[in-house]
């Protein structure tokens, strides 16, 4: 069972900064610049998810002791990638007892306001789904992507996965 899925990635035209307080902000998807993240069985047999991310030169391990009560308030010593991963957990009430593999790679260049955050958990947000079964929508992935966004920048306009989930321009006020 090898599972991949891509995520867009996307331009910001007018509105950059600003669009976090309110201004309005026009962008647009960009269909050929992607994450994205591999989903593998781990024949460890040890029950922990492992996420790979090599252009971070970054492994992580995520078994039961990282559950948290509240994944969102109580993330102090976690990653991004690793919230991404456990959060859709808790959300699907899914056990994290799992001999996965998470694999991610990106065209999208860090820090460049592409939108490559939020990519990257879209991404494995879809990739777990289909690992799991689990029917979601562009609603539900948005969401997901938005409170990992929190994570990332604090305070997000929901620009980033506006345009990366649905891959559609916006004209976009917060």
């Amino acid at each position: 069972m090898i599972i991949e899925k891509s995520a867009i990635s996307k331009i910001i035209l007018s509105g950059e900064h600003a669009v976090v307080y309110g201004t309005p902000s026009i962008a647009i998807p960009v269909f050929n610049c992607k994450s994205y993240s591999k989903i593998d069985k781990n024949n460890l047999n040890d029950k922990k998810i492992i996420i790979k991310a090599p252009q971070l030169d970054k492994v992580y391990s995520i078994d039961k002791n990282s559950l948290k009560n509240d994944i969102l308030s109580g993330r102090d010593n976690l990653e991004p990638l690793e919230i991404t991963v456990i959060y859709f957990f808790e959300k699907y009430n899914l056990d994290l007892a799992q001999d996965l593999i998470i694999e991610i790679f990106s065209e999208i260049p860090i820090a460049s306001g592409m939108g490559s955050g939020a990519s990257i958990s879209a991404s494995i947000i879809k990739s777990l789904a289909e690992v799991f079964n689990i029917k979601i929508t562009k609603d539900e992935i948005y969401q997901q992507v938005f409170e990992i966004e929190k994570i990332y920048h604090g305070n997000p306009s929901g620009i980033d996965p506006t345009v990366i989930v649905y891959e559609k321009p916006v004209y976009f006020i917060k």
